[in-house]
C-alpha cells in the first residue's frame, strides 16, 4: 500500500514539469485552470443524495502550443489539420462510489461499492476553426484503492459539516491499477451566427478504467465565442488582443449522451476481505445507458463558471437513477 501512495505522490510533480516543459519558447499563447466538482448533493431541484457516483473532484491546467512538441506522445497524439487550435492539458481527478445506505460496516451486495480512484490526466483538444471539428485524445493512469484517499477525504468532510459519518469503507474495491486510453471527435452541423451552435460527437474510452462508446449532439445557445475556435475560448479570454465583446459569454449547454457500456473498474470488482465473492455477483452493469447534460455557462475577462446536471440512467442492473451537479471555475492567463 505504501508503494501505491509513493506512485500517486511522484505522478504529480512529473506532469507538473512536462506541462511547464510544454510551453512555447517565448511564453506565447493563452493558460487555463480549471477546478471541477461533481457532487450528487448538488441539485437544481433541492433533491441531494450521497450515494452511487457520489464525488468527483479534478483540477486541469491547459495551454495553447504555438510550437511543435518534443514530447513523443504529443507528438503521436492526433492532430486537426492546418488551421487549427492545439490545447494541451495535465490534470488530477479523484473519483468516489458508495453505497445509498451510510450508516452501516456491513457490505451492501445490492448496492453500489465503495469506490474511489486518483488518476492522472494528459489530453489534446485539436479544432480546427475553418473546417470546424475537433480532435480530443489523451491518456489516463491512476489506481483505485485505499491509495485514493477517498475514504479520508469522505470522513473529513462530513465531520466537518457535521453529517453521518460512512462506516464502510472497509468494504471499498480492491486496490487496481487503471489506464485508459480516451478519443473523441467533434463535428459542427449547425450554427446561427454567434447565438446557435449544433455539434455532433463520438466518444471512446477503452482500458482498465472503462470500456465505453457513446455518440452525442452538443447544442450551445446564448452570446459566445465559437466553439472550435479553441477549449480555452469557450470559458475565459484575458487576451487583450479580442474585442471585448468576445471576453463576455453566456449561454446554455444541452448534451444528451447514448453509451454502449463494456466495464466499469469504478463499480466492477473484488471487494476488500471477506467480501469479495458477494461482490464479484454483484457485477452486473448496465450496458446500455443514457445521460443528459444541461446547464449554463457565464464567462466575464479572465474568469469563468459554469453549472451542469446531469441525470443519468442506473449503472448496474435493478439499481435506481442518479442525478450528479457539476460546478466549474475558470481562470485563464
Amino acid at each position: 500500500m505504501k508503494k501505491a501512495i509513493m506512485l500517486n505522490v511522484l505522478l504529480i510533480p512529473f506532469c507538473l514539469s512536462s506541462f511547464s516543459q510544454g510551453l512555447s519558447k517565448d511564453g506565447s499563447g493563452s493558460q487555463l485552470m480549471r477546478v471541477y466538482e461533481d457532487n450528487d448533493f448538488l441539485n437544481i431541484y433541492g433533491k441531494g443524495t450521497d450515494r452511487a457516483y457520489s464525488n468527483g473532484l479534478s483540477i486541469d491546467f491547459y495551454k495553447i502550443r504555438n510550437t511543435i512538441p518534443t514530447a513523443l506522445i504529443d507528438r503521436i497524439l492526433p492532430k486537426a489539420g492546418e488551421h487549427r487550435t492545439d490545447t494541451y492539458s495535465w490534470g488530477i481527478t479523484q473519483l468516489m462510489y458508495t453505497p445509498n445506505n451510510l450508516g452501516t460496516r456491513d457490505f451492501q451486495p445490492n448496492d453500489y461499492n465503495y469506490s474511489g480512484a486518483l488518476l492522472i490526466s494528459h489530453a489534446l483538444h485539436s479544432s480546427n476553426t475553418e473546417r470546424k471539428y475537433a480532435i480530443q485524445s489523451g491518456f489516463t493512469i491512476g489506481l483505485r484503492g485505499s491509495a485514493s484517499c477517498a475514504e479520508m477525504l469522505q470522513k473529513s468532510v462530513h465531520r466537518l459539516i457535521n453529517d453521518e459519518i460512512p462506516a464502510g469503507w472497509e468494504n471499498q474495491l480492491q486496490p487496481k491499477l487503471l489506464i485508459n486510453l480516451n478519443f473523441a471527435i467533434e463535428k459542427q452541423v449547425a450554427c446561427l451566427s454567434r447565438f446557435v451552435e449544433i455539434i455532433q460527437g463520438v466518444e471512446i474510452s477503452t482500458g482498465t478504467l472503462t470500456n465505453t462508446a457513446s455518440i452525442y449532439p452538443l447544442v450551445r445557445i446564448g452570446y459566445l465565442n465559437p466553439y472550435f475556435k479553441g477549449l480555452i475560448s469557450q470559458y475565459a479570454s484575458s487576451s487583450s488582443k479580442i474585442s471585448n465583446n468576445e471576453r463576455f459569454q453566456a449561454y446554455f449547454i444541452l448534451k444528451p449522451k447514448a453509451s454502449l457500456v463494456l466495464s466499469n473498474a469504478m463499480i466492477q470488482g473484488k471487494a476488500s476481505q471477506e467480501n469479495a465473492a458477494y461482490a464479484l455477483a454483484d457485477n452486473k452493469i448496465n450496458n446500455y445507458m443514457a445521460e443528459l447534460s444541461y446547464g449554463v455557462v457565464f464567462v466575464l475577462g479572465s474568469f469563468g463558471i459554469s453549472y451542469i446536471q446531469k441525470p443519468i440512467t442506473p449503472y448496474k442492473k435493478g439499481l435506481y437513477t442518479h442525478n450528479v451537479g457539476n460546478v466549474s471555475l475558470y481562470f485563464n492567463w
